[in-house]
């Protein structure tokens, strides 16, 4: 039952992968050569570049025992605390923008904006964590100067497909 709970999240990771992959192709955000599609409609390169990732995450950590497995692990726990932040700011900020502009909300939080500030303070908690032990600290920073990379060369980018 184990092996194909694994392998069931392994077919969905893969799929959800491929088709970042490919929407990101799609708007001119990575190589065009990833967004190529087979007669099926499959985003075969992106399927493949998914695979051979994985594959060389797996030699890498049989390479270099309890190495690999925790730097991954650590970035995704970052990034998804990253995306949480920029979440919650997001909403502060749109909400807000809406209810100036006089626009209708389908869908309102409650405790707006007390619970995103609350939320948002727990993250700083968490952030502060991060940064105060020498293990998670370079991993976090590693996050963060990152993050500001792909930020700055999508922005590049994106200047370019203008001009």
């Amino acid at each position: 039952i184990a092996v194909i709970a694994l392998l069931s999240a392994l077919n969905a990771n893969l799929y959800g992968a491929s088709r970042m992959m490919y929407s990101l192709a799609s708007r001119g955000e990575a190589p065009r050569w990833l967004g190529r599609t087979n007669a099926r409609q499959v985003p075969l390169i992106a399927v493949l570049a998914s695979v051979l990732f994985g594959f060389g995450a797996t030699v890498l950590e049989l390479l270099y025992p309890d190495k690999v497995l925790p730097v991954l692990l650590n970035v995704v726990g970052s990034t998804c605390l990253l995306v949480w932040t920029l979440t919650l700011v997001s909403q502060l900020i749109l909400r807000r923008r809406a209810e100036r502009n006089g626009t209708p909300l389908p869908f309102r939080m409650a405790g707006f904006p007390y619970l995103t500030v609350l939320a948002l303070a727990i993250l700083a908690l968490i952030f502060a964590l991060l940064l105060s032990t020498p293990e998670t600290r370079l991993q976090f920073l590693s996050m963060a100067v990152f993050t500001a990379f792909i930020a700055l060369c999508s922005g590049l980018a994106r200047r370019l497909r203008r001009a």
